[in-house]
C-alpha cells in the first residue's frame, strides 16, 4: 500500500512539474517494482546472439524471449540497442508451435495493423527502428504462461583500422537527454525508458556465441570487454561464449570483440553476388586497402578547441576515462600549437575568449577558471548549445583548427547536431570521442561524418593512450587525396558511397554497388599518397568470379548504405521538397529489399484470438545502467523529472581539467617556446 501511495505521489509530482514547465517530461526513469506480484514487470526473459563472421562479412541472429509469469495479459515494450552498420533484414515470431514469419511494411502501415491486432485480442509482434542503432521491440497479448519467441536477422560488414578487425554488439541503450527540436524525430516516446536501480542485475538471461573464420590465418583474437577466453579451431578458426550464467552483469556493456591476421594483411578484394533468377540483380562489394601512411617532415601548427561534456551520465568512469584521453593528447601539443576548453552541461563555459598559448600564465588562468566554474555546473546534456557556441569562437587565423568533441552521446537530438556541424564545415573539422562503456554511436559517428572528421570511441581507460595517438596520426597528415575509382570492362552500377574524400584513416576503401552483364574486367583505385605520388590498384573481377559469386548479404548491405548516404546524417529537416522525396526513397528501399529503416518495420500477427477477458497491460522491460554510468543519468525518485535529467556532480571535472593543464605546463616546460 506504501509503495502504491509512492507512485501515486510521484507521478502527480511528476505531472505537476510538466504542468509548470510547460511541456510534457519524457526521460529515463528508474524501475519501481509493482506491488502487484500478479503482473509480470520483466517480461525479456531471455536473449540469445548467434554471430557468424565469414572473411569481412557478419551475420547475425538475435533470438528475444519474452514469457508472462504473471496473472494479467500484457503487452512487451523493449527498447535495444543494435549497431550503427548493421542492415536488419529479417523477422520472425514463434507462439506454441507456431511460426510467423514478419513482413516489412510502411511504418504508419505497420503500427496501425499492429494495434488491430492487439484490439482483436491476437498475438502480433512489431519492430521499429527509433534510430539507426536503437531499435523498439512491441509484444502484444501474451497471456499468463505464454512465451513468445522473436528471431531478428540482421548482416553487416566489418573494417580494418590499423590492421585490427572489430565486431561489436551493443547490449544495453544509454539513458538519453531529450531537448531538441520536436522535428528530430518520428517519437521520443522511446526515450522514456526505465532502467534498474545501480547495483540491480537484470534478470533476462543472456548468451552470445560468436563463430569467426577468416580467409587469412588469424595473429589474435581478444574481447577486450568480457572475460570470456577465445577458443582457437584452426588456423582461421576461432569461437567465443559470453553468458549471464558466469557473468551476471554481461548485458550492461558492449561487446567487443577485435581480431588481426597474420601480418597485419588485410582482407582487400572484391566480393560478389550473382542473382539465381533471371532479371535479379547483382551485388559487389570491394575492400581496397590504401598505401602506407607517409608521415611528413614539417607539420604545420595546429589550434584545438577541446569541447568536453560533462554531465550527469558523464560522472565516474566516463569522465576519468575522458580525462586520461586528454590528458594524452594534450601531451602531444606542440609549442607552436594552441589551444581551448569548453565545458558544457545544463549551461557551458569557456577556458579564454581566444586560443591560448601553452605559456604558465595562461595555464594558471585556467587552473583558477576551473576552481570557480566546475563548482557551478548543472542541468542536462546541452550538447547544441555547446556546438554553436563552439564553432562561433573564434580561432588562430594563422592554424589549422580541429574541434575535438568528448562525450558518451546520451542524447535523442542526433540529427539536430548534424545540421549543426555540417552547416559550419569548412570553419574546422570536427571530431568525436565517444567515451564509456555503451556510447552513443550513431550520434559519436554523425559528428565526425557531417565534420568530415573521424569518430573515435575508448571504452575504458587503458585505451586512452593508444587512441590518442592514433587521433594525433590521424590529423597529421592524410593517407590518400584525389580519390578515384574507375572501371574497365565491368559494368558498375549505383555506387555507394557516389564519391570517395580524402582518406585519413589507415583503414580499407570501401565500395558497394550493382553490376551488369558478365564478371570480368577491372577496378582501378588511384590517388595522391602522403608523400604527394602517384597511387594506384587494380582488382581484377574475373579472378574473384572463379572463387564463387554467392553471397547474399550484399543485397541487404547495398540497400542499407544507400539509406545511409540518404537519410542518416543526411541534412533534410528544412528542405520539404527533399526530404518527401527522401522518406518515400528510403521507404522504397526498405519495402524492396526487406529492410528496416526510420520508415518501415516489420509486423507479425498470429491469427488466431486469443481468450482474453481484459485489456492487456503495457509493461517496458527495464534495462540496466550501462557500465559506468552514473545514477545522476537518470533522476531520482524523491526528485522532479527533467528531460533526461543530466545533473553533474559538483566538482566532478576539476581533476579532468587540472590533469590536463597541469600535463600542458609540463609540456611547455620541456619545451619551451
Amino acid at each position: 500500500m506504501i509503495k502504491k501511495l509512492n507512485l501515486i505521489f510521484l507521478t502527480t509530482l511528476l505531472s505537476l512539474t510538466a504542468l509548470i514547465a510547460g511541456e510534457q517530461v519524457q526521460g529515463p526513469y528508474f524501475q519501481i517494482t509493482s506491488a502487484d506480484s500478479s503482473l509480470d514487470s520483466f517480461p525479456l526473459k531471455a536473449s540469445k546472439a548467434r554471430v557468424s563472421i565469414s572473411g569481412t562479412i557478419a551475420q547475425v541472429e538475435l533470438r528475444q524471449t519474452y514469457a508472462n509469469t504473471g496473472g494479467h495479459p500484457i503487452e512487451a515494450v523493449y527498447v535495444f540497442p543494435g549497431s550503427t552498420g548493421s542492415a536488419m533484414h529479417g523477422m520472425e515470431m514463434k507462439i506454441g508451435e507456431k511460426v510467423i514469419v514478419a513482413k516489412i511494411a510502411e511504418r504508419n502501415k505497420a503500427r496501425a495493423a499492429y494495434e488491430k491486432a492487439k484490439s482483436e485480442n491476437k498475438t502480433a509482434s512489431l519492430l521499429e527502428q527509433q534510430r539507426p542503432n536503437v531499435f523498439q521491440m512491441n509484444v502484444a497479448n501474451i497471456l499468463p504462461g505464454d512465451e513468445v519467441e522473436v528471431l531478428l536477422r540482421y548482416s553487416e560488414h566489418l573494417k580494418s583500422t590499423d590492421g585490427q578487425y572489430a565486431f561489436v554488439m551493443p547490449t544495453v541503450v544509454g539513458p538519453r537527454y531529450g531537448n531538441g527540436s520536436s522535428a528530430d524525430s518520428q517519437s521520443s516516446d522511446w526515450v522514456a525508458n526505465p532502467y534498474l536501480q545501480p547495483g540491480t542485475a537484470t534478470s533476462t538471461e543472456f548468451e552470445f556465441t560468436m563463430d569467426l573464420r577468416t580467409g587469412l590465418p588469424l595473429k589474435q583474437v581478444l574481447c577486450t570487454t568480457h572475460s570470456s577466453p577465445i577458443k582457437y579451431l584452426g588456423k582461421q578458426h576461432a569461437s567465443l561464449v559470453i553468458n549471464s550464467s558466469t557473468d551476471a552483469t554481461c548485458m550492461n556493456r558492449d561487446i567487443i570483440v577485435r581480431y588481426r591476421l597474420a601480418d597485419e594483411k588485410v582482407e582487400s578484394g572484391i566480393l560478389l553476388h550473382q542473382a539465381e533468377e533471371k532479371g535479379g540483380e547483382n551485388f559487389f562489394l570491394v575492400d581496397i586497402e590504401p598505401p602506407a601512411r607517409v608521415k611528413p617532415e614539417h607539420i604545420p601548427a595546429r589550434d584545438y578547441l577541446f569541447v568536453l561534456d560533462v554531465s550527469g551520465s558523464m560522472n565516474g568512469f566516463p569522465l576519468e576515462t575522458a580525462r586520461k584521453l586528454l590528458v594524452k593528447l594534450a601531451d602531444q601539443l606542440r609549442p607552436t600549437d594552441t589551444f581551448n576548453v569548453l565545458l558544457f552541461a545544463g549551461n557551458s563555459q569557456t577556458l579564454s575568449q581566444r586560443p591560448l598559448v601553452a605559456s604558465e600564465d595562461n595555464i594558471e588562468k585556467a587552473l583558477s577558471f576551473m576552481r570557480y566554474h566546475s563548482r557551478r555546473g548543472s542541468g542536462g546534456t546541452e550538447l547544441i548549445k555547446a556546438l554553436k557556441r563552439a564553432v562561433n569562437m573564434p580561432g588562430s587565423e594563422d592554424k589549422s583548427r580541429s574541434i575535438v568533441v568528448v562525450t558518451d552521446g546520451f542524447v535523442d537530438f542526433e540529427a539536430d547536431a548534424f545540421d549543426l556541424v555540417r552547416n559550419s564545415r569548412g570553419q574546422a573539422n570536427v571530431f568525436c570521442f565517444g567515451i564509456g562503456s555503451s556510447v552513443n554511436r550513431h550520434l559519436v559517428e554523425g559528428i565526425a561524418n557531417a565534420g568530415g572528421g573521424e569518430a573515435f570511441v575508448v571504452t575504458t581507460p587503458s585505451e586512452a593512450p593508444d587512441t590518442a595517438r592514433r587521433f594525433r596520426e590521424y590529423i597529421e597528415s592524410p593517407v590518400l587525396t584525389n580519390v578515384k575509382l574507375e572501371t574497365r570492362g565491368f559494368d558498375a552500377t549505383e555506387l555507394q558511397p557516389t564519391s570517395i574524400s580524402d582518406v585519413f584513416a589507415n583503414r580499407p576503401i570501401t565500395v558497394i554497388g550493382k553490376w551488369k552483364g558478365i564478371a570480368e574486367g577491372q577496378l582501378i583505385l588511384t590517388g595522391i599518397t602522403g608523400g604527394g605520388e602517384n597511387y594506384r590498384q587494380v582488382i581484377d573481377i574475373a579472378d574473384t568470379a572463379s572463387k564463387g559469386m554467392h553471397n547474399p548479404a550484399l543485397r541487404s548491405l547495398w540497400a542499407r548504405e544507400r539509406v545511409r548516404e540518404l537519410s542518416d546524417y543526411a541534412k533534410l529537416r528544412n528542405d520539404p521538397d527533399r526530404h518527401s522525396e527522401t522518406v518515400q526513397e528510403v521507404t522504397n528501399l526498405g519495402l524492396t529489399y526487406s529492410l528496416l529503416t526510420p520508415y518501415t518495420s516489420f509486423i507479425a500477427v498470429n491469427e488466431t484470438v486469443r481468450p482474453i477477458d481484459e485489456p492487456a497491460q503495457t509493461v517496458k522491460h527495464a534495462s540496466p545502467l550501462p557500465k559506468g554510468v552514473s545514477a545522476k543519468a537518470v533522476p531520482s525518485n524523491s526528485v522532479p523529472m527533467v528531460k533526461g535529467g543530466s545533473v553533474p556532480e559538483p566538482g566532478s571535472s576539476v581533476l579532468f581539467i587540472v590533469s590536463l593543464v597541469t600535463l600542458l605546463m609540463m609540456r611547455v616546460r620541456r619545451c619551451p617556446v
